[in-house]
């Protein structure tokens, strides 16, 4: 029994959402296909996609642009009439694709799939690679870039789908902005077609700012040299560039991130970061959030920009400015640490307690007696439980041909759960 002579007898057509994947190089809807497409109503796709079906093809075309939910919204109508739908994809509809949108309106019962190999398929046989070592992220239509941020910062092989808002040339600008340095580019244009092409390109910076790229483009990184630094919770002191030992040593820096209870997806801000060591460290442990690292210092500033290239921790964000004037413009976040930002005043701590979100820790470190009573008083003020620890650390000292312990100065760690 043939493919077609199969889906003939064991569904009843009109019940599905027919969502079928074309593959780089079809040029016409696939002969397996054609059953699906000939018998349509409606046939849904994006402008290529629809340019392969035959034009004695009877059912009506609706394009996918604009609003993908008004296009969702528009099928589920014409399924409730008892409308024979087909929707065209390229390659896997559920790799970065429209299958999982069409799952979320119409549900998986009502819904077949006839999968097509992938971009990242087809890039990784022409360079002889395996594709399951490749991460992938997709920034078409998303208009979000943390997601190559936390690629490069954990991955050494990234695919990445691109759109005309992040094309190749963007992507080159905002790495190289990031200090991304490291990667190999390759750009992968019109694969399938006559007019395929694969540059390759060591060294980003030199990517011509004039070359003219098809918009059919699909990116692979691929890491070439590691960062100076390997980074991991705990690092010596030593690691990072400081000014004058302004650093949160790293046994309070442990402590502190341990306080802070991070999930993987949290939004972290790490106010008063001095040289970024706990940003840092903490961005370990968010693969899929964000960190924020603010800093008025320039020297200081300078030197956390230094660290975060030196480590390769490019999910940290580094932010010069006055607070708490220059939070305006962050995310609101789950986590907060404020190591040196606390200030005589209240002003930065309000601030830090009115963007957290419900739920949200917030982790303070204090040495001055001063400090920690404003920062107790506040909590209390808020009505807010919190914790206090007080901690002390004496490190070994070589004497003579023995060692003896010399003390840091004690540090105050409080910590506190937003209601909600």
């Amino acid at each position: 029994m043939d493919f077609l002579q199969a889906t003939r007898k064991r569904e009843n057509q009109m019940d599905y959402v027919h969502v079928a994947g074309l593959g780089i190089d079809d040029k016409k809807i696939p002969s397996h296909l054609y059953y699906l497409v000939k018998k349509a109503d409606l046939i849904v796709g994006g402008i290529r996609c629809l340019e392969k079906v035959p034009d004695n093809v009877r059912g009506k075309r609706l394009c996918l642009k604009g609003s993908i939910e008004k296009v969702i919204k528009r099928v589920l109508s014409e399924v409730e009439k008892g409308k024979f739908i087909v929707v065209l994809a390229d390659g896997d509809p559920l790799f970065y694709g429209i299958g999982k949108r069409l799952i979320e309106f119409l549900g998986e019962k009502r819904i077949k799939f006839y999968p097509a190999p992938t971009t990242l398929q087809i890039a990784a046989s022409r360079l002889k690679i395996s594709w399951e070592d490749v991460k992938v992220i997709s920034l078409h239509g998303r208009g979000d870039i943390w997601p190559l941020f936390r690629a490069v910062t954990f991955n050494d092989l990234i695919g990445i789908y691109t759109d005309a808002r992040f094309n190749p040339l963007a992507l080159t600008k905002i790495l190289l902005e990031r200090g991304v340095n490291n990667f190999r580019m390759i750009i992968f244009e019109d694969l399938g077609l006559e007019t395929e092409r694969i540059t390759s390109y060591d060294n980003i910076a030199e990517i011509p700012g004039d070359i003219n790229i098809s918009p059919l483009n699909f990116v692979l990184l691929q890491k070439i040299k590691s960062s100076p630094l390997h980074f991991y919770p705990g690092m010596d002191d030593r690691c990072y560039k400081h000014e004058n030992g302004v650093i949160t040593k790293k046994e309070i820096r442990l402590i502190s991130i341990g306080q802070l209870k991070l999930n993987e997806d949290n939004t972290l801000w790490d106010l008063g970061a001095g040289c970024g060591s706990v940003a840092i460290e903490a961005s370990f442990f968010l693969r899929y959030g964000k960190v924020y690292a603010v800093e008025k210092n320039k020297k200081r500033f300078e030197m956390m920009v230094h660290n975060i290239r030196q480590t390769g921790a490019y999910l940290v964000e580094p932010v010069h400015g006055v607070m708490p004037e220059c939070l305006q413009n962050l995310p609101d976040p789950d986590r907060i640490f404020i190591g040196g930002g606390v200030g005589k005043t209240i002003d930065v701590l309000k601030s830090a307690c009115e963007r957290l979100l419900p739920g949200g820790i917030l982790v303070v470190n204090a040495v001055l007696l001063g400090t920690l009573e404003r920062v107790r008083k506040y909590f209390e003020s808020l009505g807010w439980e919190y914790d206090i620890s007080e901690i002390n650390v004496a490190r070994s000292k070589e004497l003579g041909e023995d060692l003896r312990f010399e003390p840091l100065t004690p540090v105050f760690v409080l910590s506190c759960k937003k209601p909600g």
